[in-house]
């Protein structure tokens, strides 16, 4: 199925897990106010078991597009998502779910050269389950998810 929000819009892998790619999307400003533009960082809901990165944009559109006149980027994350099915005997865990966001964080840092972001200034938010993850995010210590070999590369200066 494809998807569209706007002409600028970029659907970029940042993580594959067992030949699945995660995806995130990127709309870039829609007007020029910084040399790089602080990040606008989308978690969507869904109980952990059906989220969509396409959904939670238009959930935040106001907003989203607001933050886009005023020189800001947009970025909204899938992540993997949990199983409902009692029957299955792999499952994904909060603290895997927790970790596609880490490194979507990371992937946005790493790539904000070529995505003209400044990867020191993200702003994340999300609703219901991406709410719970946006604080995680903020707060935790990336470390007790990631390990002790983790490098956090991003800087998040506010949890909406």
């Amino acid at each position: 199925m494809s998807y569209f929000i706007d002409e600028k819009e970029r659907i970029i892998t940042y993580k594959t897990i067992d030949d699945k790619k995660i995806d995130l999307i990127y709309l870039p400003p829609l007007s020029k106010k910084y040399e790089k533009a602080p990040v606008y960082f989308l978690i969507s809901g869904g109980g952990w078991h059906n989220e969509s990165k396409v959904a939670m944009y238009g959930f935040s559109k106001i907003s989203a597009d607001e933050l886009r006149k005023m020189g800001w980027a947009v970025i909204s994350i899938d992540y993997s998502v949990v199983s409902l099915d009692m029957s299955v005997k792999y499952d994904i865990s909060i603290k895997e779910v927790t970790a596609d966001v880490f490194d979507a964080l990371n992937f946005v840092a790493d790539n904000e050269d070529s995505l003209g972001v400044d990867g020191q200034k993200i702003v994340v938010s999300g609703h219901s389950a991406g709410a719970h993850l946006s604080c995680l995010v903020s707060y935790a210590d990336p470390k007790l998810i990631m390990g002790d070999s983790f490098e956090k590369r991003y800087k998040i200066i506010g949890c909406a």
